[in-house]
């Protein structure tokens, strides 16, 4: 089972809560960094707002901030982790020197240091597009708004705009499957019987047109030919 987390987990109350997932996935980025400080060079464009928990956001901006310290002495001194806990903790009073040590224990693999990060941020891309999709939302059904509809396009715009940006930072999945064909459309009857039968029924749609009304199944691309095909699209009321 998972150790416990600091008490703020969800303090951040303007978005919707973060998964479980995401959460341990900050643990264990943050347990790398705390392990070997110089992997931060290797996890991408990472800011502290990505994070959904507070103390973690605050405390990998400790991190960033902080010079990085020397390998060697890193391993026999805890002066950086000291360093980093009292940058953090004006900003995260919750966060203590026992957690800082959990989170370097629930870290499985300091080397996917990458790999924490970019679940991070796709977690922080849905978490975002959540929002701007409820405020959106929220737009269409506000009787109080002045100009609805204009607030609305607005909204709408913002959420294209967000969209196109999440477009240029995360690629299209590489595995992505090909779609699956369509049957071939079912051979046609061209026999001068089947006319024969279309002409019947094209004239009984012409004189009676309110009936066809009922008559979903007929549309112009079933009809066996040209000539059927206007027919039909004439005797529609």
């Amino acid at each position: 089972m998972p150790p416990p987390s600091t008490g703020d987990e969800n303090d951040d109350l303007d978005g919707p809560p973060p998964s479980r997932s995401v959460h341990y996935a900050e643990q264990a980025l943050l347990g790398a960094l705390l392990l070997d400080p110089h992997r931060r060079d290797e996890i991408g464009p990472l800011d502290p707002d990505h994070f959904s928990n507070h103390t973690h956001g605050e405390l990998f901006r400790a991190m960033r901030t902080a010079p990085a310290p020397d390998a060697e002495q890193h391993r026999t001194s805890p002066a950086w982790l000291n360093t980093v806990l009292d940058a953090a903790r004006p900003h995260a009073p919750g966060l203590t020197a026992s957690y800082l040590h959990t989170l370097i224990q629930v870290c499985p693999w300091p080397k996917h240091a990458a790999t924490y990060a970019r679940m991070i941020r796709a977690d922080h891309a849905r978490r975002s597009l959540r929002i701007h999709a409820e405020r959106l939302a929220q737009t269409t059904v506000d009787t109080t708004l002045p100009h609805r509809a204009k607030a609305t396009v607005q909204q709408a715009d913002t959420v294209a705009r967000f969209l196109d940006d999440l477009a240029g930072r995360f690629a299209s999945h590489p595995g992505s499957l090909p779609r699956t064909p369509l049957p071939p459309a079912p051979a046609r009857d061209t026999s001068e019987e089947a006319l024969d039968e279309e002409r019947l029924l094209i004239a009984t749609a012409t004189a009676h047109p309110a009936e066809t009304r009922q008559m979903r199944w007929l549309v112009p691309g079933r009809a066996l030919s040209r000539r059927t095909s206007a027919a039909a699209r004439a005797g529609r009321p």
